[in-house]
C-alpha cells in the first residue's frame, strides 16, 4: 500500500542520516582500534604488614620481586612477608610504603671513673670497694682513702642529733685526712706580724703602727708556719714522738733594697742575716707551728722591709714573707 505523500516526506531525512553515504573517504563515524594510552608505570614497594590493593597474587612473590597491580584485579587474600616491588598501571596516586628505618644504635656506655665507682661501692658496704681506687695514683689513694669512710658515714647518719663518741672519731679521721693531705702541700707562711710581745701560739700584741717603729728598739717577729716538717724520732732517753726541725732566716732591707746588718743570734755578730735552727721533740705530731725572730729597728729614720725565710732541711723547701715596717 503506497504511503501517503505527506508521510514518506518525512521520513526521507532520517533515512539520509541513518544510511551510510556510498563511495566517498569511508564512514561518517570510524572507529579506532588503538589501545587506550595510561599513565607510565611506576615502582613502589610494599611493606610486608601491609596489603598490597589490587595486587595479582596468583604469581610466585619473591623478595624483590615484581608483581602486576591493576584495578582490574582483586584485592589479594595474603600479605607478602617480604617486601616485594609491585608494578603499577593505570592507577594514579602515591603507593609508596617504604620500611621504616632501623632505630639507631644507642651510645656505648662509658665506665663509670674511680671515684664514682668506689663510692657506689662503699654506699653498698663491699668489701673490696678500695679496689676501685687502683687506677689513680698511689697517693691519691692514701688520700681518698683517709676521706671516702668518714664522708659515707655522714652521709649516713643525722647530724641533727648526732652520737658524741662516733662524731668525735669522725672528726679524728677528718684530722687525719687533712694531714695527709698537708704533708703533700709543703712549708707555707700563714701570718706574719711585728709584735711588743709574744707569749705563745696564737698569743701576741701587736705592735699599734708599724710605720711608727722607735729606733735601736727590739721587737719580736711572730710568724706562723703552715705545714710544718714534723717526722717520727725516737729521744736519746727512749722516748717515741715526733721532731719539728726548721731552718728561720731574717733580713732587713731598705726602700731602695740595700741590706741593713742586723745582729746573728748564733753568733752575736752584725751580719747581713740572721739564721737559727728550730727544733721541738713532742709526743704527737705537730699540725700549727709558730717562730719568733728578733728584730732590732734600724737606728735611721725610713722606710725598710723586713723579710722572713722559713727552710725545711730535709726536702730543701723554702718559703719567705716580707713585712714592711718605718722607723720615726
Amino acid at each position: 500500500m503506497p504511503l501517503p505523500r505527506r508521510l514518506t516526506g518525512l521520513l526521507a531525512p532520517a533515512v539520509l542520516i541513518v544510511l551510510p553515504a556510498c563511495g566517498g573517504n569511508g564512514p561518517l563515524f570510524p572507529v579506532r582500534d588503538d589501545p587506550p594510552v595510561f599513565p607510565p608505570p611506576a615502582r613502589v614497594t610494599a611493606h610486608p604488614a601491609e596489603k598490597v590493593p589490587f595486587a595479582d597474587t596468583r604469581q610466585p612473590i619473591a623478595p624483590g620481586g615484581t608483581v602486576l597491580r591493576h584495578p582490574q584485579f582483586p584485592e589479594p587474600d595474603r600479605v607478602p612477608d617480604h617486601p616485594v616491588t609491585v608494578m603499577v598501571e593505570g592507577v594514579k596516586g602515591n603507593f609508596d610504603n617504604p620500611i621504616p628505618p632501623a632505630p639507631p644504635a644507642p651510645p656505648p656506655v662509658e665506665p663509670d671513673p674511680p671515684l664514682v665507682a668506689a663510692v657506689r661501692d662503699f654506699l653498698a658496704g663491699k668489701p673490696d670497694a678500695a679496689d676501685r681506687l687502683k687506677p689513680l695514683p698511689p697517693a691519691n689513694q692514701d688520700a681518698l682513702l683517709q676521706l671516702l669512710p668518714p664522708v659515707i658515714r655522714v652521709a649516713q647518719m643525722d647530724l641533727t642529733r648526732p652520737d658524741a663518741e662516733e662524731t668525735a672519731v669522725l672528726a679524728r679521721q677528718f684530722e687525719t685526712a687533712a694531714a695527709v693531705l698537708a704533708r703533700r702541700a709543703g712549708l707555707t707562711v700563714r701570718k706574719a706580724v711585728l709584735c711588743l710581745n709574744v707569749k705563745g701560739y696564737g698569743k701576741f700584741l701587736p705592735v699599734r703602727d708599724r710605720n711608727d717603729l722607735r729606733r735601736g728598739e727590739m721587737y719580736p717577729l711572730y710568724v706562723e708556719v703552715g705545714n710544718v716538717p714534723c717526722e717520727p724520732t725516737t729521744r736519746s732517753d727512749g722516748a717515741d714522738g715526733f721532731q719539728t726541725l726548721i731552718e728561720v732566716s731574717m733580713q732587713v732591707t731598705d726602700d731602695l733594697g740595700k741590706v741593713i746588718e742586723i745582729i746573728d743570734p748564733r753568733t752575736g755578730q752584725p751580719g747581713p742575716k740572721s739564721t737559727s735552727l728550730k727544733t721541738e721533740f713532742s709526743h704527737s705530731p705537730v699540725r700549727d707551728y709558730y717562730v719568733v725572730a728578733q728584730m732590732q729597728a734600724p737606728a735611721r729614720p725610713g722606710a725598710y722591709t723586713v723579710t722572713i725565710e722559713l727552710r725545711d732541711p730535709k726536702s730543701g723547701t723554702v718559703v719567705s714573707r716580707p713585712v714592711p715596717f718605718r722607723v720615726q
